[in-house]
């Protein structure tokens, strides 16, 4: 069984984990709609009531989903 790899992404049961939270979703479709945003735009864009909650979040999505500039 292929579990995912580097250059084929995470495996799906890891991207389901990553993905399966609404504030992690919440994040990337306002990626997608608006394109690239500060830490304090998708922070008031994803209901989270700290930013280090919503930092938590956010480390979930880093790598394979969401890069930092």
């Amino acid at each position: 069984m292929d579990t995912g790899s580097v250059e084929d992404g995470p495996a799906p049961s890891d991207a389901f984990q990553a993905l399966g939270n609404e504030i992690r979703m919440r994040t990337v479709r306002t990626l997608l709609s608006d394109g690239p945003c500060t830490f304090s735009e998708l922070f008031e864009a994803s209901d989270t009531d700290t930013s280090s909650g919503f930092a938590y979040h956010l480390r979930q999505l880093t790598g394979e989903f969401v890069r930092q500039r």
